[in-house]
């Protein structure tokens, strides 16, 4: 149960990062979730913590987190 909040809290955080990259930008961030660090995420990226790896990315068309089920 812990691990599926921390996986929709993870989700939610990286969600809201994108959006305030198009605000910031006027364009989407690519799919690399990494093109968010450190700006977005000083202390790194969000993990999963699904197997504890950065195993998020971002759907190029909906600009959404759209992998990593939840644990």
């Amino acid at each position: 149960m812990a691990k599926k909040k921390l996986n929709a809290h993870n989700k939610a955080v990286i969600n809201s990062a994108v959006e305030r990259y198009y605000l910031e930008n006027n364009t989407w961030p690519s799919t690399n979730i990494s093109e968010l660090s450190p700006t977005y995420f000083p202390d790194g990226i969000p993990v999963s913590p699904h197997d504890n790896t950065t195993a998020y990315t971002i759907d190029g068309t909906t600009h959404r987190v759209d992998n990593n089920p939840d644990p």
